[in-house]
């Protein structure tokens, strides 16, 4: 009697049963490739921080590498560190500047590291730092829009005016014909 107890039971439980843990399995894989294609994304415009594609993969990391495991906690805390310091950026260019800058990346790096870790990468420090292509033509291009923006902003603002040389003045039909009737 509890033998077929237990058929019975096996027999209604096991397809509920598994069921549910195809479920949990394709939950864990759907988040797994949500967090490696915000890694994805942030390994492949990690040249170009002003990137809105870069700022979405950021922005999107503490919610899909939310946790408790140790390993989410530490992505989460260099995330939190790589933002922080986004508020400092220092307000005049030079060495100060520059060094803001070499501090951003290494935070970047260091996230990136963590990360690749977490989803069984096998990078290193140097090819995450060294391993990567960015002409110098799209950092010209970055930092000439970024000239322009500025400038159209401040003229926007009334900061300053457009100089204004006049070498001609276009001549109207009426003044061609008063100087045409003079002759």
């Amino acid at each position: 009697m509890l033998t077929e107890l237990a058929i019975v039971a096996a027999t209604l439980l096991g397809p509920v049963l598994a069921v549910q843990a195809q479920k949990f399995l394709e939950r864990r894989r759907v988040k797994k490739d949500r967090q490696t294609e915000i890694f994805r994304t942030l390994m492949t415009t990690r040249a170009s921080g002003l990137s809105s594609r870069f700022v979405e993969a950021l922005n999107a990391v503490p919610l899909e590498f939310y946790g408790s495991d140790k390993q989410l906690k530490k992505i989460n805390d260099s995330w939190k560190l790589y933002l922080d310091h986004h508020s400092n950026v220092p307000t005049q260019e030079g060495h100060e500047n520059a060094m803001w800058g070499q501090k951003r990346i290494e935070l970047l790096h260091e996230m990136l590291i963590l990360m690749a870790e977490y989803l069984d990468y096998d990078f290193s420090k140097a090819q995450l730092t060294s391993d990567i292509y960015s002409p110098i033509g799209h950092g010209v291009a970055e930092n000439q829009q970024e000239i322009i923006r500025q400038g159209l902003a401040r003229l926007f603002q009334g900061e300053f005016s457009l100089p204004m040389k006049v070498t001609s003045f276009p001549e109207t039909a009426q003044m061609h014909s008063t100087s045409q009737s003079d002759e």
